[in-house]
């Protein structure tokens, strides 16, 4: 398999498990008293920073070299502003759920950055060989 078709897969599988999880915990556990307006807005920014990752990986692929460190740290980078911006949104559209909305961004992005690190371990053990 391909490894931006296997970063895609995995990448598909944890954003469906942690979106699942919030709205499991806001709906189920905590209630939606404490439901942010813009949880739905944070699968959606990570959606498409895993779209925008898979297409480095698979233009990285197709030059037959593995992705540039510049590319990654542009990776990195977007990711960054664009979680900043969405807390900012969030802060700006629902004080009252700053909180949890801030957990709930915070844990994606975790997540996203140890998906990918692991990713490009994998990518740059596979080139090596």
């Amino acid at each position: 398999m391909k490894i931006w078709n296997k970063a895609a897969l995995q990448l598909l599988l944890l954003l469906c498990c942690l979106t699942a999880l919030a709205f499991v915990l806001f709906i189920y556990v905590m209630g939606m008293k404490h439901y942010p307006l813009l949880l739905p807005a944070v699968p959606v920014f990570y959606f498409l920073d895993s779209v925008f990752f898979c297409f480095l990986l698979y233009d990285a692929e197709k030059n037959g070299k593995g992705i540039s460190l510049k590319k990654t740290i542009v990776l990195r980078i977007v990711r960054a502003v664009g979680s900043i911006l969405l807390l900012v949104a969030g802060v700006l559209v629902d004080r009252t759920h700053l909180l949890s909305f801030t957990g709930v961004v915070a844990v994606y992005y975790l997540a996203y950055l140890i998906a990918e690190s692991k990713i490009l371990i994998d990518m740059n053990k596979r080139n090596s060989k």
